[in-house]
Parts: structure tokens; C-alpha cells; sequence
């Protein structure tokens, strides 16, 4: 029987996700950039930014993810074709993230084996994850495999009553911990947990071993940003979130976005209220029922309906009933990753659910442990069913999601998904680009990685418009390439482009969404 669950849990999977592997990468902007880091380490270029017409200008990304992106390009270099097994990197992932939360339920939050079968599934097969692995490459799924392994490790170490066998596990705890944070710098809070769940259960010295693990891999990334840290000059023309570090972006009104203005220490209060609002009302409805949020997905944006935005709330109640159960009965270094974790998207200048979405697995578990509570609560007795039947609608709403994309994708093209229909039509660009720009010529766009990576053309970006004309004259750019994207639906706000570019003369212009090339000689008048 177990091996009969094991045989569908992968089956069903991989059903979520092969029929949803499609040709983006690059339209989410990050995941260009982790492609493009990725070649560089493979090609013998170093941790650099291969875009910029300067040589040798490291990004503020930390290099986990690109690092084992660049295994796949030393395998197979040709980029586009070796997409599918770039993607396979996180749906690998997701199906080791299926097997993990079965082995953290059912040891370390004392679940049955369906139970734990259902939360497992629950989170592999759930639309944001599975967007995220196969229609961008973005780093997601392989940090929740990471955070959810360093959870487990950092707990087998605070609980191992031998001293050789808890500094070996926090060894190997402390390690992976590191890693996550090498993968997205949001993994910090990994680090703390499994630090403070040693020191709550007085491992000394498996904290002092999971101390020097963490540091030993992270000091050699930390030596290397602060050494290649940018200069003015350099962002003056990489012109880039990715080049400003998280000190500065952490300023920003939208990180990465400083001509949307900046922020002082005054206005934390409001950001921190209203992401708190933002994760009640909608994050926690996407954890548990994406469809009508769809909060993962730019070209998808839009405001869930009231019903939506209400039932979320009501999750949010539910979730922190069973944490709170799990705090006082079952605590583990999940308890500590949580709000840590949030508390991280509480003070980013960014929509929250991305940075709350490796929790799931966790999450899952308050839920289920919660809503247990609540029908005991209500009914007197133990309900034991009522977890497992909440489990199989949030599975059957994930999959009917994941199954309607999946036709859609594969549909006419007309009514493909608008993210794969912007993605034909920036690349429509990009080939314009290639086909009728030297290859000695400098492009100015707000995706310089995308462009690059697909036109092989050198780019520089376009977050902060003041100086950036002046340094465009100096480096001979002679076009722009409008590739934003509106958010929402429907393409109905077509037409509109940026004050700073409205100038210029289009000399290319896509049917549907409107991306633009845009001729720049005027500057030069």
C-alpha cells in the first residue's frame, strides 16, 4: 500500500508538470539573469554580468542558483536548447521537496503516512510552484527544497542526545542553511532558525558547528560582493536592480525600482501594515487556492474577487491556530523559519507571496492541524477526516488549474496563456534586434539579460531614467527596446509607454502587446 502512494505521488507530479513545460525563460526578468550568471560560471567568465559593455561587474544576487544552473550549461551549453533541462533543475526539485515534507510530517509533526502523503502532494502539485518551474526558471523551488532539508537536518541535531552525532548533523544542517541563503538572500532566516533551535534546546557545541559550517560556505560569497561591490559608475550603466545591493533596494519604495521613489525609516510602519494586509487577504489565499489570485504570475496580476479575499482571511485565522498548537506541542525549527520568514516580507518593498511561498510545506501542516482543532471545537469529538478532506479539495483545486493551463497551452494560438503570448512577442523583438543591429552596438531596454541572452547583443537596463540619457550618449546606444509588460488580463492599456521614451520614434512595434523598438538618434542632435 505505502508503495502503491509513493508510485502515484510521483505520477501525479509529474502529471502537473510535463504537460506544462513550455519555451519561456527570461519574461519573469530574474530568471534571465540566473541564466545569463549561469553561462558565465560555465564559460570560464566568472560570477559577471556578460551584458554590460564593461567586463567584469559581479551582480548583488548571490550565486546558489546559478551555480548549479551552470552544471547544466557545462553538460549542455547551447541556450535555448538546453531549456527543458534548466527547468528540470526545479521540477526535480519539487518532487524531492514531495518526498521531504512526507519524512518532516510524519517525524517531526507526528502525522499519519496519508496525512503526510496528502500534504506532500498538496505542495508539489500547487500552480505557483508549478509555473515558476516550467514556465520561467526562477530559484523558488530549489530554495524550498533546500530551506525544508536545512529544517529537518538543523532538527535532527537539537534532538540527537549523542555530542558526536549532534555536531556532525549541525554540521551538515548549518551547511545547507547556507546554501539557502546562498540562494536567495531571503535564506538568512533559514540560517537563524536552525542557529535558534540549537541554542532553545542548549546544543552548544552543535551550535558552535553550525556557526562555522554556515559561515565557512557563505564568508567566501559575503568577501567577494563586498570586494566587487558596485560602483556609481557601474550602476550609472548597468542601470539594473541587479546591480544594487539589498541595503539600498530595502530603501526603495519597490525594490529594485529606485525612479519610483525612496522611503525613510518613518514610512516602515505603513509597509510593514499593509504587506501584513496583503499576506491575510491574499498571500495565504494563494497558499492555499491559487486560481483566483494568480499572484505568482505578472502578466496575471489582478484583484481577487471579494469571496476570494475573504476566504483568505479565514485561512489566515485557520493557519495561525495551528501554529500556535504546533508551537506549544510539537515545536521544531519550523517554528522559528515561519515568522522569521515573514517578518523578512513584512519589511520588503514587495508584494509578499513570493517570499512566503517556500513555507508551504509548513503551512500546509498549520492548516490541516488547525482545521482539526476547529472541527473537535465545534463537534466535541475528534473529526478525523476533516484534514484529509480539506487536503483533497485544495489537491483537486491545484490540479484543475494546473490542467486548464495545460490545454491552454497547448491550444490554438490565439488563446494560449498571455504569458506564453508575450513571451512569442518579445522574442519577436529580440529577433528584430538580432536580424538589423550590429553585433558591435549597444541596445538600452528594461530586460538587458533577456535581450542579450537571446540576440547575444550587449544591453543595459532602465530603472532610473535621470542620467541615463547622457550615459546612453556615451556609450553610442542607438536603440531601445520597449519589453515591459502590463500587468492584469487583457492588454487593454496598449499605447501607453514611459514619459521618458515618448520622444522617440518606434521602428518596431508588436500586434497585440504593443513592445516597442525605438530609434534613438535624437539624442544625439
Amino acid at each position: 500500500m505505502v508503495r502503491a502512494r509513493w508510485m502515484a505521488l510521483f505520477a501525479l507530479v509529474g502529471l502537473a508538470y510535463l504537460p506544462r513545460l513550455d519555451d519561456v525563460c527570461g519574461l519573469f526578468s530574474d530568471d534571465a539573469w540566473y541564466v545569463l550568471l549561469a553561462r558565465a560560471l560555465a564559460t570560464g567568465k566568472g560570477y559577471t554580468l556578460t551584458n554590460l559593455p564593461t567586463p567584469g561587474v559581479a551582480p548583488s544576487y548571490p550565486p546558489g542558483f546559478p551555480l548549479l544552473l551552470s552544471i547544466v550549461f557545462r553538460m549542455a551549453p547551447a541556450f535555448p536548447a538546453n531549456l527543458v533541462l534548466l527547468k528540470a533543475v526545479s521540477v526535480v526539485s519539487m518532487a524531492a521537496v514531495a518526498v521531504l515534507t512526507i519524512r518532516y510530517c510524519c517525524r517531526e509533526q507526528g502525522f499519519s503516512f496519508p496525512t503526510a502523503w496528502l500534504v506532500a502532494l498538496a505542495t508539489a502539485v500547487h500552480p505557483a510552484f508549478v509555473f515558476l518551474a516550467t514556465s520561467t526558471v526562477m530559484s523558488e523551488c530549489v530554495f524550498t527544497l533546500v530551506a525544508l532539508a536545512a529544517v529537518i537536518v538543523a532538527e535532527s541535531a537539537s534532538r540527537d542526545g549523542r555530542a558526536t552525532g549532534s555536531v556532525q548533523r549541525a554540521l551538515l544542517g548549518g551547511a545547507i542553511a547556507s546554501f539557502a541563503f546562498l540562494t536567495r538572500a531571503v535564506g538568512i532566516a533559514v540560517v537563524c532558525a536552525g542557529l535558534g533551535r540549537l541554542l532553545v534546546r542548549r546544543r552548544w557545541p552543535g551550535a558552535l558547528a553550525f556557526v562555522l559550517a554556515a559561515v565557512t560556505v557563505a564568508a567566501p560569497w559575503l568577501l567577494y560582493a563586498r570586494e566587487h561591490a558596485a560602483t556609481p559608475a557601474v550602476r550609472a550603466e548597468a542601470n539594473d536592480g541587479i546591480v544594487y545591493p539589498y541595503s539600498v533596494q530595502f530603501w526603495h519604495r519597490v525594490a529594485g525600482a529606485p525612479r519610483l521613489g525612496t522611503v525613510t525609516a518613518r514610512d516602515l510602519p505603513g509597509r510593514v501594515a499593509w504587506n501584513a494586509w496583503m499576506v491575510a487577504r491574499s498571500s495565504v489565499g494563494s497558499l492555499h487556492f491559487y486560481f483566483p489570485f494568480r499572484s505568482l504570475e505578472p502578466a496575471a496580476w489582478r484583484a481577487a474577487p471579494a469571496w476570494a479575499r475573504a476566504l483568505a482571511v479565514v485561512f489566515s485565522a485557520v493557519v495561525l491556530l495551528g501554529f500556535a498548537h504546533t508551537v506549544r506541542e510539537r515545536p521544531t525549527a519550523a517554528e522559528i523559519l515561519v515568522p522569521a520568514s515573514v517578518a523578512i516580507a513584512l519589511l520588503w518593498p514587495f508584494p509578499p507571496t513570493r517570499y512566503v511561498l517556500p513555507l508551504l510545506p509548513f503551512v500546509l501542516c498549520y492548516t490541516a492541524r488547525g482545521v482539526a482543532i476547529l472541527a473537535r471545537l465545534l463537534s466535541g469529538r475528534e473529526r478525523a477526516a476533516v484534514a484529509p478532506a480539506l487536503l483533497w479539495g485544495l489537491i483537486a483545486a491545484s490540479m484543475t488549474t494546473n490542467d486548464h493551463y495545460a490545454v491552454a497551452l497547448h491550444g490554438p494560438p490565439a488563446n494560449r496563456p498571455r504569458w506564453n503570448r508575450m513571451f512569442a512577442e518579445r522574442q519577436a523583438v529580440v529577433g528584430w534586434l538580432a536580424a538589423r543591429v550590429p553585433g558591435d552596438q549597444i541596445i538600452a531596454t528594461q530586460d538587458p539579460a533577456h535581450v542579450h541572452l537571446y540576440s547575444g547583443l550587449k544591453a543595459v537596463g532602465f530603472v532610473e531614467a535621470a542620467g541615463a540619457f547622457d550615459e546612453w550618449r556615451r556609450l553610442g546606444v542607438r536603440f531601445f527596446a520597449d519589453t515591459s509588460y502590463r500587468t492584469g488580463i487583457d492588454p487593454g492599456d496598449r499605447g501607453r509607454i514611459d514619459p521618458a521614451l515618448a520622444a522617440f520614434t518606434p521602428v518596431y512595434r508588436t500586434s497585440a502587446f504593443d513592445f516597442r523598438v525605438l530609434d534613438l538618434r535624437s539624442l544625439y542632435r
